[in-house]
């Protein structure tokens, strides 16, 4: 079976979990494609980048002639069928969408199938279909901010896709919910959970032998979804009592300034450090070296809501307790009080209290550890999930 991945960039350090789920579908006997819409590093072998970077305009033009003589031999019903609907399209952008369509005409085109990573990617795939560049089904999973920002699922045409997809895949049950609110049929629904492998994370260290004050681990980007104000004002709280912790936040993002005038103000710059994302055998290495995750997400003023974060799964893999929020899809990863503890979305206080409960017993943070690390192996590892989504592949491509 050949199946073509869509992504909207590549190389991107938060979505390894992407690319850790293509390498086991190859692994598992599929041929998988990957088509980016930019390519943000080098070239990559197997990658096809739908645009190429802005070139000068005889170059535009010289791959503009190489584009359309190519589609003219290979595809001349398709080529005549975009250009058609190109007249009223911009000029600047007619060569990109013309190479675009020579680079899926050559590696979906005889594929079974193509999966959108994300939703916003569907509708400029259906484009191409409808004009013939390729002819097989089209699914496409729903991640969080394509289906819940405003700004992002407002440019979404639902209806277009209801029509044209095969098959949507939510990473979580909430996700299930909001689609049956857009109308998207049920029986055309199927929650495939973002896997990991949890072998990978695996620690054999004793935390509940290590001295000093308890150590607190946060990651993810910089941005009002993850709630890192609100664990901040916690850590405030949580010093006022008289409670030594630290926290560390591992992440990047347009936040950072206001979040380190928050640290200041609060006088928390010797408790709390603030450094850019990692590379992830160096994140699994501050998952080793810390006594709690913690990570208060909230749904942001547009509407952007997680679906359930996989730094969460990877801290339970790395036998890490962790204390979360009520948020979309996590009470479906986190169960409070048996695999981690959880609080209202935006209750500092209670995010305190949770924080203050697992500081001061060491037997519960033994006791959820253990069982957050056989939820996400029955659940969530990466070899099972990769077969169920195989099962789907199959049943789409018939």
């Amino acid at each position: 079976m050949t199946v073509v991945q869509l992504l909207n960039r590549f190389p991107v350090r938060s979505q390894q979990f992407i690319y850790n789920e293509i390498d086991e579908l190859r692994a598992r006997g599929l041929t998988v494609r990957v088509l980016t819409r930019k390519l943000t590093g080098s070239p990559v072998d197997g990658v096809r980048p739908l645009y190429v970077p802005a070139r000068s305009a005889w170059r535009r033009v010289a791959g503009l002639a190489v584009d359309l003589t190519v589609l003219a031999l290979r595809a001349p019903g398709p080529l005549v069928r975009m250009l058609r609907s190109l007249a009223a399209a911009p000029a600047d952008s007619r060569a990109d969408v013309v190479h675009a369509g020579r680079i899926f005409r050559s590696v979906a085109g005889g594929a079974d199938l193509l999966h959108c990573q994300f939703a916003t990617l569907a509708g400029e795939a259906l484009w191409y279909r409808e004009r013939g560049f390729f002819d097989c089904p089209v699914i496409v999973s729903l991640r969080g901010y394509d289906l819940t920002r405003r700004s992002a699922a407002g440019g979404v045409d639902w209806a277009d896709l209801s029509t044209g997809v095969q098959r949507f895949l939510p990473v979580c049950r909430a996700f299930a919910r909001d689609l049956a609110d857009r109308g998207i049929p049920e029986e055309r629904v199927s929650v495939h959970v973002t896997p990991l492998r949890v072998s990978s994370f695996a620690c054999d260290r004793d935390r509940a032998a290590s001295g000093g004050p308890v150590t607190l681990l946060s990651v993810g980007r910089l941005v009002e979804k993850k709630g890192f104000e609100y664990t901040i004002d916690a850590m405030r709280i949580l010093r006022e009592r008289g409670i030594e912790v630290t926290l560390t936040i591992v992440g990047d993002g347009p936040r950072l300034e206001a979040l380190s005038s928050q640290i200041s103000s609060a006088g928390l710059e010797a408790s709390i450090s603030v450094v850019p994302s990692l590379p992830h055998g160096e994140l699994i290495e501050r998952y080793h070296a810390h006594d709690l995750f913690v990570l208060h997400c909230v749904t942001a003023a547009d509407g952007d809501r997680e679906g359930i974060p996989n730094v969460l799964k990877e801290a339970m893999a790395a036998s890490v307790p962790v204390v979360s929020t009520y948020h979309s899809g996590i009470p479906e990863l986190v169960e409070h009080g048996v695999n981690g503890l959880l609080v209202a979305e935006r209750d500092t206080t209670a995010f305190a209290d949770a924080i203050a409960s697992l500081v001061e017993d060491r037997d519960l943070r033994q006791r959820l550890a253990r069982a957050g690390l056989e939820r996400v192996r029955e659940e969530y590892d990466i070899g099972p999930v990769s077969e169920q989504l195989i099962s789907i592949y199959r049943e789409i491509a018939g």
